[in-house]
């Protein structure tokens, strides 16, 4: 007899755990989901807005330039006034769902402004449309990753709502990047009709079934955004940041003229390129993720940066043609960047949890720090990229000599990530 009730509770544990195994795993499936959406036209924005509203609505490329220059500008100050009016919104459910909710309509309001425009549009009509559009989006943004951090229970939890959010953004920007395979009509009116249902359903679907957060129900205090940054941790891991950021943003930027310069690529290899580097990181998070299990999240996440260092140099070494060995390149490179983007956030999720546990509720202004942490150290890349490239001309009076181009592409960016490695892996020895 007592066996048997012994062994009906050792089932009912087992289902228990079943059901809570299913549970959690629908969770993160339902968080990660609306990353989708908001990635999707990352895309389409930075390939074809410039030169529709260049080309097409005739404002020439210098007035599109100062145009998104100045709502970038406006969108990066934006960024800790959003943290911090998350974080100090006292409604528990309002302080990351009803800034979301809005955040999505103003976005949507914006997105459709700007890709199905009247005939005749002014640069001031893009810049402030622009600038309403990316509002928006960090309204939806910082509060959403500041959510998973709230949501998620333990270090092992963040890692894994982490990387259901950064999994599904990738997939979204396959998307985008496939989209013109399946279509051969304007892509940037299709934008809306497919992001704004997709992106409404999810998010609504999200924070119906979702949480709030254990952290989003404590009245706590709140510090300045310049006493954050100044903690030891969040002051070592965003010099980090800034350095393995900018080093991702040089070959973004300078990717299209490598392939056609160096490598004589065609459109369509540069296209699959991109795709088997983004697919690479996506199959490889979920490795990086059980890497991080009860592991040194910054020291897992040091070794997929040291990955980088070691195979990206090897680009400098191609020439026309050889396009295959790119291939095998974007592959270690992507699977290299998935602990990046697993990790990373999920590190930042960690400090700002820590804090919580002193007393502080700033999760969502720690995130706001990290989006003004990357977007200067796109702008810094793209400073230094093409300003060495500008010297360059300057010296041969010419053209770009190929090598140039690939030291730049691919040696500059590994010698800034190597810094960076440097600093994460010392980092991560102090927090053992």
């Amino acid at each position: 007899m007592s066996a048997t009730m012994s062994s009906a509770k050792s089932d009912a544990r087992q289902a228990d755990d079943t059901g809570a195994s299913f549970r959690h795993a629908f969770q993160l499936f339902l968080y990660g989901l609306p990353g989708l959406a908001l990635a999707f036209p990352l895309i389409p924005f930075a390939v074809y807005l410039p030169t529709f509203y260049a080309e097409d609505k005739a404002l020439g490329f210098t007035a599109v330039a100062v145009a998104l220059f100045l709502s970038r500008l406006i969108d990066m100050v934006s960024d800790p006034f959003v943290g911090k009016l998350s974080d100090s919104t006292k409604s528990d459910a309002l302080r990351r769902k009803g800034w979301m909710a809005v955040g999505g309509v103003i976005a949507s309001a914006a997105l459709i402004r700007l890709c199905l425009p009247g005939e005749a549009v002014t640069p001031l009509y893009l810049g402030a449309w622009s600038a309403v559009l990316y509002i928006g989006w960090t309204m939806v943004m910082i509060p959403y990753q500041a959510w998973g951090a709230d949501i998620a229970r333990n270090e092992a939890e963040t890692t894994r709502f982490t990387t259901s959010r950064e999994a599904w953004s990738l997939v979204g920007m396959l998307c985008a990047l496939a989209l013109p395979l399946f279509t051969d009509a304007a892509i940037l009116p299709l934008v809306p009709q497919i992001l704004i249902p997709i992106g409404a359903g999810t998010l609504v679907l999200a924070m119906l079934s979702l949480p709030n957060g254990d952290i989003a129900r404590t009245r706590r205090k709140a510090s300045s955004l310049l006493a954050i940054v100044r903690t030891p941790q969040m002051r070592g891991f965003g010099t980090v940041w800034f350095f393995t950021a900018t080093a991702s943003a040089i070959p973004a930027a300078l990717f299209p003229l490598y392939v056609s310069e160096v490598l004589k690529g065609t459109d369509a290899q540069k296209d699959l390129a991109i795709l088997v580097y983004f697919a690479a990181a996506v199959l490889a998070m979920p490795v990086w993720a059980h890497a991080a299990k009860g592991a040194n999240k910054k020291r897992i996440m040091a070794l997929g940066m040291a990955v980088v260092c070691l195979a990206f140099p090897f680009a400098t070494l191609l020439g026309a043609g050889q396009i295959a060995f790119f291939y095998v390149i974007c592959v270690i490179t992507g699977c290299a960047l998935a602990a990046e983007l697993t990790l990373g956030p999920a590190v930042l999720a960690d400090i700002a949890k820590a804090r919580h546990h002193l007393g502080h509720a700033e999760v969502a202004s720690h995130f706001a720090i990290w989006g003004m942490i990357s977007k200067l150290a796109f702008a810094f890349a793209i400073l230094l990229a093409f300003g060495a490239l500008g010297a360059s001309e300057a010296v041969t009076g010419g053209a770009v000599p190929p090598l140039v181009i690939a030291l730049v592409y691919a040696l500059l960016p590994a010698l800034l990530k190597l810094m960076a490695t440097r600093r994460l892996w010392q980092i991560s020895s102090a927090s053992d």
